[in-house]
């Protein structure tokens, strides 16, 4: 395609020509740029690896609209309004927008009468037959804006850097026509170059428009229409997200019930954990608590060097035996006061055991001591009898032998022995006084042999 007829496209607004010729600038800058028209509204969108600056391109395109609204006086394909949307490489919505109303575009300023009559003539070379006539000040603003060579397009102009990120290899596209070469011959003007815009800051983004795919069915299409959306005042906070068009709703809802299904056994096992800390806590203080309450009872417990009598080696006896049952009781589960108890019950059971020995000891010297008692008493009433003979003398002769019997089982450690050895001295005063009876009555004794023998054996005998 020559200059001319590229040109000559881009005044009737043709939105496939606009497209290349951006194209050839803008891919300079990692930009590539499609073109559609559709109720006399030009949609165009701009593609970059990051989200191009809105401000650079829109007042970049603004000022080639500005050249390009006189040249459209008749357009065959012409638009009243510019839809620009911005957005990065493989997204499906758009990050920005804006729209450009021709009708409120000032035109471009004469050009001076040198440079309009240089570029005129540039421009009819290039033309030939397709423009026959002086190009017109719109064409030269037009040119100067996009960075349109009035000789070739492959001049070095080069557009304002508007990238937003580090620039990226050229995107291939059907649209970009070879870059046509001036015939010889022909005289070349160039173009002043356009001078750099400044990069201001990015503004706030507005609300996305989705822009899908598809072929349109008007020549020259390369995107599908899309519906200009109402200017808004910007808004100092950030709009809310916008669902991408195509993204089913059905998948985010089950990320987002797995998300709270997460969030929640998350909650659960927090909860559980601290409830079993708490648990472990108040275990062990009970714990703690039973095992004081053990070592009360065995510090309550009587030694059994000092007991007196069976009550208080009896009450000893229980206290301990309580202690060891409170102390049996503690689990042996991690973090308990398991060792503690373990530690406490050995000496427990030890007293325990010296106090049941003691008991049973003092239990057989009591029933040792009971019995001399009563036997004392029956041969004391034998030799009391108003005509006791020498078979009454004998009986109370065994059962006094019987008494001492019974008295000398008693150990000295007893707490009975006191009372028993009082006891034995005069059991064995009254046995040889009983013996000494049944002698004066002609009655038979047993020779004295020892105070010892079965003491049942002898209280049987007559």
């Amino acid at each position: 395609m020559t200059d001319g007829t590229l040109l000559e496209q881009v005044r009737q607004g043709d939105p496939a020509a606009i497209a290349t010729l951006l194209n050839h600038y803008l891919q300079r800058s990692g930009i590539t740029a499609r073109a559609t028209l559709r109720d006399r509204v030009l949609h165009l969108l701009l593609e970059a690896a990051q989200v191009p600056d809105q401000q650079a391109l829109v007042a970049y395109v603004r000022r080639g609209m500005q050249g390009l609204k006189m040249a459209m006086a008749q357009p065959r394909n012409g638009f009243d309004t510019v839809m620009i949307y911005g957005r990065r490489q493989g997204d499906r919505a758009a990050a920005w927008t804006e729209t450009l109303d021709l009708s409120t575009l000032a035109s471009p300023a004469t050009a001076p009468s040198a440079t309009g009559s240089a570029t005129g003539s540039a421009t009819g070379s290039a033309m030939g037959s397709a423009a026959a006539a002086t190009p017109t000040a719109a064409e030269a603003g037009l040119g100067a804006a996009l960075g349109l060579a009035a000789a070739r397009l492959g001049g070095e102009v080069v557009p304002p850097d508007i990238r937003t990120g580090p620039p990226t290899p050229p995107v291939p596209s059907a649209t970009v026509p070879p870059t046509p070469v001036a015939p010889p011959g022909s005289e070349t003007t160039a173009v002043p170059p356009i001078s750099p815009l400044p990069t201001p800051a990015t503004p706030a983004p507005e609300p996305a428009v989705g822009i899908s795919g598809g072929a349109e069915g008007e020549p020259g299409s390369v995107i599908p229409p899309v519906v200009p959306a109402p200017s808004a005042p910007p808004s100092p906070t950030p709009p809310a997200a916008v669902t991408p068009p195509g993204v089913g709703s059905a998948p985010m809802q089950e990320a987002s019930c797995q998300g709270l299904l997460a969030k929640g056994l998350l909650a659960l096992l927090l909860l559980g954990f601290l409830g079993y800390v708490g648990w472990m806590l108040w275990t062990v203080s009970q714990q703690k608590q039973t095992i004081s309450a053990a070592q009360s009872l065995t510090a309550g417990a009587i030694d059994v060097d000092k007991a007196t009598n069976l009550n208080e080696l009896k009450a000893a006896q229980q206290k301990l035996k309580d202690a060891e049952t409170m102390l049996s009781a503690v689990p042996d589960i991690p973090g308990s006061a398991y060792a503690d108890a373990q530690a406490e019950l050995v000496k427990v059971r030890e007293r325990l055991q010296q106090v049941e020995e003691r008991l049973q000891a003092e239990t057989k010297a009591q029933e040792s001591l009971t019995a001399a008692v009563k036997l004392a008493a029956e041969a004391t009433a034998l030799g009391k009898l108003p005509n006791p003979t020498s078979a009454s003398w004998k009986e109370a002769e065994a059962k006094w032998l019987a008494a001492i019997n019974y008295l000398a089982t008693i150990p000295p450690t007893s707490f009975l022995y006191p009372d028993a050895s009082q006891r034995l001295e005069a059991y064995r005063n009254n046995y040889l006084l009983a013996r000494q009876e049944v002698i004066n009555l002609g009655g038979e004794v047993q020779p004295i042999s020892g105070l010892g023998g079965s003491p049942e054996a002898l209280g049987r005998q007559k």
